[in-house]
């Protein structure tokens, strides 16, 4: 088998490879509305940016393996096989994020309110009573408060001035 067939070979497998193991932008990135009305129908997909993705570049892959393969040689089946699946993954994707988009923007337009978010409940005092107020500690016996040291000493003795230094 010459070089150049292996190479063109590997080269068509690698690519089939790369086609199935990228499964299509929408499938992957585009969601549909939620089936549950206690979801938000604004978390789905509106836009049809990967659907178009998919659209152009299901196009651009095909076109690529049919000219390839009209080209002849012995890989003439491969690329037609390459066409055909590259065809059918990134059309069908392409479908499915178009249909998904527009089942969001319909479910949207039904309920264009999204539900209100939930704040957590407020304590709210009894009627007639006052809102609670934390007290602060009461001091232990003896009007000091805690174990701190006190700001002054006892006085036992009347304060008395400092010497002068200068008499």
């Amino acid at each position: 088998m010459p070089r150049t067939s292996k190479f063109r070979t590997w080269l068509t497998a690698l690519s089939l490879i790369t086609v199935f193991a990228g499964s299509g932008c929408s499938y992957l990135f585009v969601d549909g509305p939620k089936p549950s009305r206690y979801q938000e129908s604004s978390d789905c997909t509106t836009s049809n940016g990967w659907p178009v993705f998919d659209l152009l570049y299901g196009t651009l892959n095909t076109v690529a393996n049919i000219a390839l393969a009209n080209k002849g040689g012995p890989n003439q089946g491969a690329y037609v096989g390459g066409a055909v699946g590259s065809a059918i993954l990134w059309y069908s994707s392409s479908i499915y994020g178009f249909t998904k988009t527009k089942e969001c923007r319909d479910a949207q337009e039904e309920d264009p309110e999204p539900l209100p978010r939930r704040s957590p409940p407020r304590m709210l005092p009894a009627p007639g009573q006052q809102p609670y107020r934390p007290q602060p500690a009461p001091l232990p016996q003896g009007g000091q408060g805690g174990s701190q040291p006190s700001a002054q000493p006892p006085a036992t003795e009347p304060a008395q001035p400092p010497p002068s230094v200068f008499n």
